[in-house]
């Protein structure tokens, strides 16, 4: 921390010196931050444009603002303590993508001639990650589960519009429309790939099954 606001966090140190990430970085660093006088809060971010304005986001637009309102931290980190002033509200505009606003902060600190900050150690850090890497387990567990739920919903589906609808019309005489790769196509990239292969398996197995082939491929004679 700066004598007049926040700094940076540090993410790596010997007994005499210490490694700190600047506030300033671009797609590095987001800071919980809030509105002083109201105690809405959002995500605080550089783009990299001015060292004196970083930029809030996801406070919705029907909260009031005003130039010079007072932005702080909010303490929903284990990293920066509540209420240290992070600067002013420089200006604002709606994000026409998100449909929040775009606040423009200007920073307490001059980040260009800082020489001097201080290392603040938040003695309770460990109990807060603890709680917060419990909750992101229990979050995730009921995401996988949901999302397998969801894929079996949409497999059952696909397959019974295949086999009931598509696989009795036939285009130009001799093509039968096939639907059920789609759920290859669009599978979420991010997803568990070893849930998608067994699902992608499962789909394909389950068409087979239904027509009697089990993999094979059959030629039908002119």
């Amino acid at each position: 921390m700066a004598p007049k606001g926040i700094a940076g966090i540090v993410i790596n140190s010997t007994d005499s010196y210490a490694l700190v990430q600047s506030v300033l970085s671009v797609s590095k660093i987001r800071i919980n931050a809030a509105l002083k006088n109201s105690g809405y809060f959002g995500t605080l971010t550089w783009n990299g444009d001015n060292s004196r304005v970083m930029h809030l986001a996801d406070i919705p637009k029907y909260v009031a603002l005003k130039i010079g309102d007072t932005v702080v931290t909010d303490g929903k980190s284990a990293i920066f303590p509540k209420g240290v002033t992070i600067g002013t509200i420089a200006g604002y505009s709606v994000d026409n993508k998100t449909g929040f606003w775009d606040i423009s902060v200007e920073l307490s600190e001059k980040m260009g001639s800082l020489n001097k900050v201080y290392v603040v150690k938040n003695l309770k850090k460990a109990e807060v990650q603890k709680i917060q890497d419990t909750m992101q387990a229990v979050i995730k567990k009921k995401m996988i589960s949901r999302t397998l739920f969801t894929d079996i919903l949409i497999m059952i589906f696909l397959v019974a519009l295949q086999i009931v609808v598509l696989d009795r019309i036939t285009v130009f005489g001799k093509y039968t429309p096939v639907l059920y790769p789609v759920f290859v196509m669009f599978y979420p990239f991010f997803r568990n790939k070893f849930q998608f292969l067994a699902l992608s398996f499962l789909i394909g197995l389950t068409i087979d099954g239904f027509h009697y082939s089990w993999g094979s491929m059959h030629l039908q004679q002119p």
